[in-house]
């Protein structure tokens, strides 16, 4: 069961969201970064990332402002839990999930779930704050400025290996 190797994260935004710039700022960050557009078979020839032009990312909004304050956190624990627990089809879909929950008129939480074998902890941070970034930006009707990946996480991936010797 994958779900033991999730990386997650949970943001709190507060103000008008702007749902365009929220989906655009998951694109631009699919689009960034190969490995979230990837997906991994195994078949003969061993175990393979295969890494895709463009690649789907579940995003689904969730509607919890009308619950009262304290069921609303209960409900917003249940779906970081639920976050925690899901199962990723790694053959077919991106090893990113997305969750958009509304808690109220200016107040909204996005939970960010990454398969493992995608991110690590300190790779978790980077994403969480070009997440925020592209976010930002859009909002405003600008472009993020980011400058060019040095490498790719997989890049990394496969130097971590050779020097552990793996």
């Amino acid at each position: 069961k994958a779900s033991q190797y999730n990386l997650r994260a949970a943001l709190r935004l507060e103000g008008v969201l702007d749902r365009r710039a929220l989906s655009g700022a998951l694109d631009a960050l699919v689009e960034r970064h190969q490995i979230l557009r990837s997906t991994f078979i195994e078949d003969a020839q061993g175990a393979r990332q295969l890494v895709h032009p463009y690649l789907p990312v579940m995003f689904e909004q969730h509607d919890l402002s009308t619950l009262e304050p304290a069921a609303r956190e209960q409900a917003l624990q249940v779906l970081m839990e639920e976050e925690a627990g899901r199962d990723f089809a790694l053959a077919s879909e991106a090893p990113l999930a997305a969750r958009q929950v509304i808690l109220g008129p200016m107040s909204h939480a996005v939970l960010l779930t990454i398969h493992h074998l995608a991110t690590d902890g300190t790779s978790m941070t980077i994403l969480t704050r070009e997440f925020m970034q592209f976010y930002d930006a859009l909002r405003r009707g600008q472009a993020a400025a980011l400058p060019a990946l040095p490498f790719q996480y997989g890049d990394f991936a496969a130097w971590q290996q050779g020097a552990l010797g793996e």
